[in-house]
């Protein structure tokens, strides 16, 4: 990525920001002033399908057991999260004959945190919208077992972009909820590959560099030109009497890097779990 086109890029994430900065000024809803803590713990399902070409050019599918402890706050329009996520499994090639079907383990953990700010409301402030900003850390492991010289496979990204989110309170029956659409867009991100042929980075081959050099000398810093992700989100919540909450949720969360040995992975995930105000 040249000099020029990582300048395009921060100015119009900077530009998309400053656009929407006037609409912050907006009158919030007491929903939305008030205070909100949570602590959340979700485990779930999910399942991963895709392709690494510096592992094999065969696409590996499979079921994951998924969890995602999180802590989430809401106060004077602004909205905080932070996410840890880990997804466990086992991949395999469903093209081949069963008897000779490859598997992979996999192993991916997700770091999220999510800044946004109330810019408007709707519906007698039922529905609610937020804008800001988020921090997606992804590291995806796989090794397959049948492979010697590169069995060890992985993808690590760190990336900043977009975040928005719709929120809208309704009452079923005397009892709350409330439903939360987000999407996140990550525009500039370091992504970290191993060398090919090989399960070291390579900034590690040369033994003479330190181990903070051999690490940013690894990856590279890319736009949407070879890296896109698109992180798609909905939840259903219903609120205890308690102010605790049990949550239903489904994520989409898809990848690609292009590079000498491209990647495309994508996983659908189903959370059922529990939110404790405090």
């Amino acid at each position: 990525m040249t000099g020029t086109s990582l300048r395009r890029c921060i100015f119009a994430a900077v530009l998309f920001a400053v656009s929407f900065s006037s609409y912050g000024q907006t009158i919030a809803p007491d929903s939305v002033n008030l205070p909100e803590r949570y602590f959340q713990f979700t485990p779930g399902y999910a399942f991963q399908q895709g392709r690494d070409e510096g592992m094999s050019p065969l696409i590996y599918s499979g079921n994951h057991f998924n969890g995602t402890v999180g802590l989430e706050k809401t106060k004077n329009k602004q909205f905080n999260q932070l996410e840890l996520t880990a997804i466990f499994g086992r991949l395999r090639a469903k093209s081949q004959p069963e008897a000779l079907r490859s598997s992979v383990l996999a192993l991916r953990t997700q770091l999220d945190y999510c800044h946004e700010r109330f810019i408007r409301s709707w519906m007698n402030d039922d529905l609610t919208f937020y804008l800001g900003g988020s921090w997606n850390n992804l590291l995806n492991v796989l090794w397959h077992q049948r492979y010697l010289n590169n069995s060890l496979n992985y993808a690590f990204s760190s990336s900043l972009g977009p975040s928005g989110r719709f929120e809208y309170r309704f009452s079923l029956k005397q009892r709350k909820f409330r439903i939360r659409a987000q999407l996140q867009i990550p525009l500039v991100a370091f992504n970290l590959r191993p060398a090919f042929a090989s399960s070291l980075p390579e900034g590690y081959i040369a033994q003479e560099r330190s181990n903070v050099r051999a690490f940013f000398d690894s990856g590279e810093l890319q736009t949407l030109n070879k890296f896109f992700r698109l992180r798609n989100l909905l939840q259903v919540h219903y609120e205890l009497p308690n102010n605790n909450e049990v949550m239903l949720a489904y994520r989409w969360d898809y990848y690609a890097m292009q590079e000498e040995h491209p990647v495309k992975m994508a996983v659908h995930q189903i959370l059922i779990g529990w939110r404790f105000h405090f």
